[in-house]
């Protein structure tokens, strides 16, 4: 079963989640545009009910929105801690249920671009492109942006 989040981070109001920073043999980072044309943004979604640990999460996460079968995705590095982030007032006007996410963050690596088949994935993203770590962050939706710096500080990856 999964872990517990720490019991600061146990609230309702935000949903348990994880986030994939996915790499290349090339030490390319794949960013992805939003399909309702929103941003870019990092591999990442809700815990499901079918999911048996984090890990597993993270790779059908990689699977639904990438197309990607889980052989072609090798997790490297997992977070220490939770991060969390709050909705903008824009997607709260929208009525959910939820303030925002905490996220168990990922470093996961994809053994080659080609096996990316959005065509096969379930339509959150309409593309992707192949990046920098410093493009990778500077495209980042602005409010999801803290935690890419921060795991990527956390794995020593910036500086």
């Amino acid at each position: 079963m999964f872990e517990k989040k720490p019991s600061r981070w146990s609230n309702t109001r935000f949903r348990a989640g994880v986030a994939l920073v996915l790499k290349t043999p090339k030490g390319d980072f794949v960013t992805c545009q939003r399909a309702d044309g929103s941003g870019w943004q990092c591999v990442q979604g809700g815990l499901d009910n079918a999911d048996t640990d984090l890990n597993s999460a993270v790779i059908r996460e990689a699977q639904e929105e990438l197309g990607i079968k889980s052989e072609n995705i090798k997790i490297s590095v997992r977070s220490k801690i939770w991060r969390r982030y709050h909705f903008p007032e824009y997607i709260l006007a929208k009525g959910g249920i939820f303030l925002g996410q905490d996220q168990m963050w990922f470093m996961g690596e994809i053994d080659n671009e080609t096996n990316i088949q959005l065509a096969k994935s379930c339509g959150e993203f309409s593309s992707y492109e192949l990046v920098s770590l410093n493009e990778l962050i500077s495209r980042t939706i602005a409010w999801k942006r803290p935690l890419l710096i921060d795991f990527c500080r956390e794995i020593e990856n910036l500086k």
